[in-house]
């Protein structure tokens, strides 16, 4: 670089997938007094997830990626869900890897049962594991995927 080039400042880099503008990113976020408060307890469980991923061994079975990679992950977010739940849609019973609750008592008071729209009680969010480098954009015929 010469003494006349100004150096190039270059934003953050973000891998939200336009989830959320570079703007807020790069300028709101920062100076919200919530994000702050959580950075220390963030950097703690980030530390924790990057040991996750450097200690996994890729692998093309789904249960060995949730049990080395996935299930930690979500227990050191903090997450609280019941596996393979019971859940009647439209379609037929399915049994989704993951049902996400709010909270233990929600996941206690429906744990066992068999949830369909009226009775999801607690629970916020349902959640499907694939192995490692599935595409997930494409649909694959084959086996149980």
């Amino acid at each position: 670089m010469t003494a006349t080039q100004l150096p190039m400042l270059l934003a953050p880099r973000h891998y939200n997938r336009q989830l959320f503008s570079d703007y807020f990113l790069n300028t709101t976020l920062p100076t919200m007094q919530e994000w702050h408060i959580l950075v220390d307890e963030a950097r703690l469980v980030m530390a924790q997830v990057a040991a996750f991923f450097a200690a996994y061994t890729e692998s093309s079975n789904e249960a060995q990626t949730e049990d080395g990679l996935i299930k930690p992950v979500l227990l050191a977010l903090g997450h609280t869900f019941e596996v393979q739940a019971t859940l009647r849609t439209p379609d037929g019973t399915k049994k989704p890897d993951y049902v996400f609750y709010r909270d233990a008592a929600a996941l206690r008071a429906n744990k066992g049962k068999a949830l369909d729209d009226t009775t999801l009680g607690g629970a916020i969010a349902v959640g499907d594991a694939k192995y490692w480098d599935r595409p997930l954009d494409v649909a694959i015929k084959v086996g149980s995927d």
